[in-house]
């Protein structure tokens, strides 16, 4: 062989080697970063079912509130009757006494109903807060290193040209060398 050969051929070796160890450390590095973006997209994942769930939970509650903000109605309603009957002066004192225990039972089941409506919702409020805090969650992660490992525009860049075209200098340069 002569010596251009070898020299060549041993730069070239040197170089590829180098590339080699360059791209085994890239290699680390992106298996480092797609653990990551394998755990953050767990995070998304899981922030995104439970903010389902917690939507389907606040729907639930923000139906039971109507309900009992319609009992609240029909309740001040009634009393509102009653005690429109009960000033009616035409009335025995039994029957104003039986009014004013239908109101006193009414006004403490509206107590009831106003009770439950502000633990309601607390439970509205709870939930919307548990949403807020997963939307922070899904957008805190950063969604472009959610990649799946290596795209082909990784691997096609001017160095791996460059190996290439080397490649087939030495190949070339070893062919010549085996004709002679």
């Amino acid at each position: 062989m002569e010596p251009v050969t070898i020299i060549v051929g041993s730069i070239l070796f040197g170089w590829i080697t180098k590339k080699i160890v360059d791209y085994k450390k890239e290699n680390t590095k992106q298996k480092k970063l797609k653990a990551k973006s394998q755990i953050d997209l767990a995070k998304i994942q899981a922030a995104q079912k439970d903010n389902e769930k917690a939507q389907k939970e606040q729907d639930e509650w923000k139906k039971k509130y109507e309900e009992l903000e319609e009992k609240e109605k029909q309740a001040e309603k009634k009393i509102k009757e009653l005690e429109g009957r009960i000033n009616n002066p035409n009335l025995s004192p039994e029957e104003r006494n039986k009014l004013v225990l239908q109101i006193a039972a009414l006004q403490d089941e509206l107590r009831g109903i106003r009770d439950e409506k502000k633990g309601v919702l607390s439970k509205i409020k709870d939930l919307g807060t548990r949403i807020a805090k997963n939307n922070s969650i899904i957008s805190s992660v950063d969604s472009s290193n959610l990649n799946e490992g290596y795209q082909l525009q990784d691997f096609l860049n001017l160095e791996t040209a460059m190996i290439v075209v080397a490649l087939y200098i030495a190949y070339q340069l070893l062919l010549k060398d085996d004709r002679k």
